[in-house]
Parts: C-alpha cells; structure tokens; sequence
C-alpha cells in the first residue's frame, strides 16, 4: 500500500496549481531519502527537473491571535535543491460567508520555500536565543494573516530575535522555482497576488 505524508500531498498539490506545464512526481520507494517531490518541465526539451523535500509542522494558535509552526532541526541534503516547508491551519473561508451568519472555517495552508543552499545556512544559524553560543535543536515561526488572506511570518525560536520571513513565502519564491524549470506561473496564480 503506498501512502502519502498530508504535508508531501498538500505542497504537491499547491506547486500543481502555481505551476504551469510542470509535472509533479512522487517517490514511489520509501527509502528514497532527501527527496519527497519531483519537478519535471513537460513543455520543454530537454526537460528540467527540481528536487524538493517537504517538512511539516502542527499549526498552534496562540492567545494573541497569531499562529506558531515548530521544527525539529534536521541534516539538509545534498540532492534536494529546495525545502518546503508546510503548516496547515483553520481559517475563514471568507469567499463563502454571507453577513448574517459567521464565515466556515476551512483548512488552509503556509508554505515557506528555501533553496538547499539557503535552508544549509538558516540551520547552520540556529541558535538558543539566551544564549546564542549555543545550538538549538528546532526552530520555529510565528505567522498571522489579514483579512485579506496576506500572511506575515518571522522567525521566533532557533534566532537571536524575532526576524520577518515573509520574502520566503512560496507564493514569493514561485516565479524562481518557474524560471529554473523555463516555464512560468499558471494565470490562477497571477490572479491571487
């Protein structure tokens, strides 16, 4: 039987949508380590293909209304040339709420998108912030998002301070990730900026 991570299904399932004639692999052995999804340009010859291991955290809300993602610090890999890394939370689905009733809540998404290079130096910048001689062994973020559905995300835990990360965010790194696969973005996307 072969199943997949919700984290792996749903950052697929996100780069299928942004992407345009972009296939998207998965692994079928287990012990494929490093390596969760496959990239593959189809319009093209010859065809380019990218790398990407997911990581996926447990949403928390806080009291003050913001939400925190928490990662266990791992070794990055050599043959992965990019990290997603994936939370799922509960937000309104304000598309369908009328105003005499309360919006649903649905289940949504925050993708942060590093190169390898970039996810070897933020790991190799981890440090407790009482004591920044010190290695952290996770790291976490803190995000909240408007009423315009705009996510705002810092690093918190693994930093000397508080520091924006919101130049991370997938839907920020998309046309990088399109341009080294020579294709571009899907028009659904460039609808949602």
């Amino acid at each position: 039987m072969f199943t997949l991570h919700v984290g792996e299904y749903r950052a697929a399932d996100e780069l299928n949508k942004k992407l345009k004639d972009v296939s998207v692999f998965i692994p079928a052995s287990s012990q494929e380590k490093g390596i969760d999804l496959i990239l593959c340009s189809v319009s093209q010859k010859p065809r380019k293909t990218l790398t990407v291991q997911v990581k996926h955290s447990r949403t928390y809300l806080r009291k003050n209304g913001r939400y925190d993602l928490f990662f266990n610090s791992f070794e990055v890999s050599e043959i992965a040339d990019w990290y997603i890394l994936c939370g799922i939370y509960a937000g309104s689905d304000k598309d369908s709420s009328s105003s005499d009733r309360p919006s649903p809540l649905v289940w949504k998404d925050v993708f942060l998108a590093l190169k390898s290079s970039e996810m070897k130096k933020f790991m190799d910048g981890l440090c407790q912030r009482k004591d920044p001689s010190q290695n952290e062994k996770f790291f976490g973020f803190q995000f909240d998002v408007s009423a315009k559905g705009k996510i705002n995300i810092d690093h918190t835990r693994g930093a000397v301070e508080d520091t924006p990360f919101s130049k991370y965010l997938l839907e920020n790194r998309i046309d990088e990730i399109a341009k080294a696969l020579g294709t571009t973005t899907s028009k659904s996307n460039k609808s949602r900026k």
